[in-house]
């Protein structure tokens, strides 16, 4: 029998999603289908949440608040909080009733909807997780808000553990209009806006980390995941420019057409840390992902369309929805065909765990 759900209510936004005409980042598409290369770059994520759960879950009492930032269709979150709650039924001594409560967040043009079919599948659910039947009075609540995480998103001292995987690496904006490009490492980019556009990047960065601080207990534990080195990017942007000539586009109405990727160095990582005073850095490892899964269309279309959609829309690039959309899908058959040639596909990513040591 399906497990009803404890709570699940949808916070009121308390700010709409990024509407300046500047805005870039849009929802996903399709996304649980379509995430078998997120969930596989997650798994050394999730290796560290359990260790850092196994070291907590001997002292947790009667609460324990996880947040959950980017969660997009929630699939692979569902993923992470019954691994996460796996550490803590093997290892929490305290044998009476807990209370946890699960707060997925991410843009309020997220399809929260998508969360919601996660939370009542009984194959994916974490609901009906083992250590609700541990104690009678075990109870696990899901919460969902609707805020971007370059901002508070939840109270002072809320949380005890707080992730975000896959989702630091979109820039909500770069500072500066792109007209060619469409990756901010195109060989059209110049020095002088790479720079700028980096400089952007880690401000942003440190935003976040004073957001999560904010809402971290004393004592709280942030583990994130962020894009190091992506070898092909370059060629996706090969492969636009290509594309772009052919269909004769005048480069002026591609303003508003980007993929916002930001890869950050060590150097990024330890500096932002060292920005926001309240936190510390305690675990950090580079692992490289090679053959990288996940380069069909569909897989492709479920990270990057809504950003080249609506750049398109917005600068009147067509006139006509069949036009846009033979357009689009011809450049993601073009891209598949890429990653499908390429011999190896090789992504470097940063794991991050960091502490809470000061109110």
């Amino acid at each position: 029998m399906k497990k009803i759900i404890q709570s699940a209510q949808v916070n009121q936004p308390h700010q709409l999603a990024e509407t300046s005409s500047n805005s870039i980042m849009q929802p996903m598409m399709d996304y649980n289908e379509n995430s078998t290369m997120q969930a596989h770059i997650n798994e050394d994520g999730i290796v560290i949440l359990r260790k850092i759960v196994q070291h907590l879950a001997p002292n947790i009492t009667s609460t324990f608040s996880i947040g959950d930032f980017g969660c997009s269709h929630g699939g692979n979150s569902m993923i992470s909080i019954n691994a996460i709650l796996d550490a803590m039924q093997e290892t929490r001594r305290n044998d009476g009733p807990l209370s946890i409560q699960v707060y997925h967040n991410d843009l309020p043009i997220n399809d929260f909807r998508e969360v919601f079919k996660c939370l009542n599948d009984p194959e994916l659910t974490y609901q009906n997780h083992e250590i609700t039947k541990a104690n009678p009075g075990n109870r696990i609540f899901s919460m969902m808000s609707g805020k971007s995480f370059y901002s508070q998103c939840f109270p002072n001292a809320l949380l005890d553990l707080s992730f975000s995987f896959n989702s630091i690496h979109w820039m909500p904006d770069i500072g500066v209009t792109l007209y060619r490009p469409l990756m901010v490492y195109s060989k059209h980019v110049s020095e002088e806006q790479l720079s700028l556009i980096q400089d952007v990047a880690q401000k942003q960065f440190v935003t976040f980390l004073s957001c999560r601080a904010k809402e971290l207990r004393k004592g709280g534990k942030l583990v994130i995941s962020l894009l190091g080195d992506f070898g092909n990017l370059g060629g996706i942007d090969d492969i636009w420019q290509q594309h772009i000539n052919e269909y004769n586009i005048d480069p002026s109405l591609l303003g508003y057409t980007l993929i916002p990727l930001i890869a950050r160095t060590k150097e990024n990582v330890v500096q932002a840390i060292h920005e926001v005073p309240s936190l510390e850095l305690i675990h950090y490892i580079d692992n490289m992902f090679e053959n990288v899964r996940g380069r069909n269309s569909d897989h492709l279309k479920a990270i990057f369309w809504p950003q080249l959609y609506t750049g398109l829309v917005k600068g009147a690039v067509f006139d006509d929805e069949a036009k846009l959309t033979k357009f689009l899908d011809e450049f993601f058959s073009k891209l598949s065909t890429l990653y499908t040639a390429s011999e190896n596909v090789a992504a470097t990513i940063r794991y991050v765990a960091i502490e809470k040591v000061a109110d």
